[in-house]
């Protein structure tokens, strides 16, 4: 018995942990000649930072301490993909 699954693996920029997201359908435009795959959103605590790339909820977690701490902040803003 054989089964697949069509996803993204995505691993994290700064430790190298991984999380898989199932490919949940197709995007189109322009009559169907332009095709993209839709994937499931990243599992909470998984962000990205235009410094460090996409991190992991403890590499995230440890990367918002550290800003909080330097610049004496409450609170970071996290960039959207």
């Amino acid at each position: 018995y054989f089964m697949e699954v069509k996803g993204m693996l995505t691993t994290c920029d700064r430790c190298g942990v991984t999380c898989f997201r199932k490919c949940v359908g197709e995007g189109e435009t322009d009559g169907g000649f332009t095709r993209w795959n839709k994937f499931e959103p990243y599992p909470d605590g998984w962000d990205y930072h235009s410094e460090t790339g996409r991190l992991c909820p403890k590499c995230n977690a440890e990367y918002i301490k550290f800003l909080n701490e330097f610049f004496g902040r409450e609170r970071v803003e996290v960039m959207e993909e």
